[in-house]
């Protein structure tokens, strides 16, 4: 069997995260209302993402009853930071996958989860700490956009840094449209399915993590090994009964 491949899904690149970006004198939405609700999508979705990562860090705490599920995901949830929590992920990993982790094809696709969640928080976070507004140039109507606040030194420019952009006077590093932010939420959904892929993809098999028993034996090991265990429950039941009558 060949060895279990690395993530390819575009959702575990860098590029795939990257800003939205408008062209110059792209009109915005009507008024502020679909950027509004278009937010509180986004930031409910990305909440979910988070739920999900808090599911993973349970599965790889190993807690097994409804009292050490609840302890562990509070334990989880007292870390303020998104990037604290991914820490903590991680710190659990090692345990979880104990020698193995270090073996390239059960490292990487955690890796790469993570990189998504990482580059996923930062566009969660201009979203966050947005401000929606309607701008007017020259009694030209440009729309309505989601700027970041004029304050935020991080995510704005000391001066206009392109004058052939009629949005240059805002000196804002992004604006974005209620469509731009729901393709985000798509984004952000996308991350909060791949979390439940992975746990599946790191469930035990026979006491071993199944992305384990892949990387040493090849991809669909575990698959074979599960189905080789219900066939032995299978056929001690059958024999049970047998013996019995």
């Amino acid at each position: 069997m060949s060895k279990q491949a690395e993530p390819k899904d575009a959702l575990f690149t860098k590029p795939y995260w990257d800003r939205p970006v408008p062209s110059p004198g792209e009109a915005g939405d009507a008024s502020a209302d679909p950027i509004f609700h278009a937010v509180g999508m986004a930031l409910s979705t990305w909440e979910s993402a988070e739920c999900a990562l808090a599911t993973l860090f349970q599965v790889m705490s190993r807690a097994e009853t409804a009292n050490a599920h609840n302890a562990v995901r509070r334990a989880f949830g007292s870390i303020e930071s998104s990037a604290g929590r991914r820490k903590a992920l991680e710190a659990a990993a090692e345990v979880y996958f104990a020698p193995d982790w270090e073996n390239p094809v059960v490292k990487k696709p955690f890796k790469g989860l993570m990189l998504a969640f990482e580059e996923g928080s930062k566009r969660r976070d201009e979203i966050a700490h947005g401000m929606a507004y309607g701008v007017t140039s020259n009694n030209n109507h440009m729309g309505s956009f989601l700027f970041p606040a004029e304050y935020n030194t991080q995510r704005t420019t000391p001066w206009m840094s392109n004058r052939d952009d009629p949005f240059a006077f805002t000196r804002a590093k992004y604006r974005y449209t209620s469509t731009m932010i729901h393709g985000l939420v798509k984004k952000f959904g996308e991350l909060h399915g791949k979390v439940y892929e992975y746990i599946s993809a790191i469930r035990m098999v026979n006491g071993v993590p199944a992305a384990v028993l892949d990387a040493r034996h090849g991809d669909g090991a575990a698959k074979q090994i599960e189905a080789l265990i219900a066939e032995q429950k299978t056929k001690a039941v059958a024999d049970s009964g047998t013996a019995s009558k």
